[in-house]
C-alpha cells in the first residue's frame, strides 16, 4: 500500500503530498499536495517544494517532512474527499 508523506510549511500549515507529476506542455516536475486542514489541492514546481528559503529571520526548507506513514485510505478520511 502506498503511503503519503506529511509536511509542515515554514509558516506552520500541514500538507499531505499526494503525487509527483509532470506538466503536460513543459514537462516541469510538479508536486501535488493538499492542505491537511481544509483539503484544498495545490500544485507547486518540485524545485520550489523542496527548496530551502530565506524569509525574514527564517532560513530553511519551505516544507519539512514530518511523517512518512499515512496511507491513502487514512488521507481520504482525513481530508474527507477522494483524490
Amino acid at each position: 500500500m502506498k503511503t503519503l508523506e506529511t509536511y509542515k510549511h515554514y509558516k506552520g500549515g500541514l500538507y499531505i503530498k499526494l503525487y509527483e507529476a509532470l506538466h503536460t506542455e513543459t514537462n516541469e516536475e510538479l508536486v501535488i499536495y493538499a492542505c491537511a486542514v481544509r483539503g484544498e489541492i495545490f500544485a507547486r514546481p518540485k524545485s520550489q517544494f523542496y527548496a530551502d528559503i530565506q524569509e525574514g529571520d527564517y532560513s530553511g526548507p519551505r516544507f519539512q517532512l514530518i511523517n512518512h506513514g499515512m496511507s491513502k485510505e487514512d488521507a481520504r478520511t482525513f481530508l474527507k474527499e477522494e483524490f
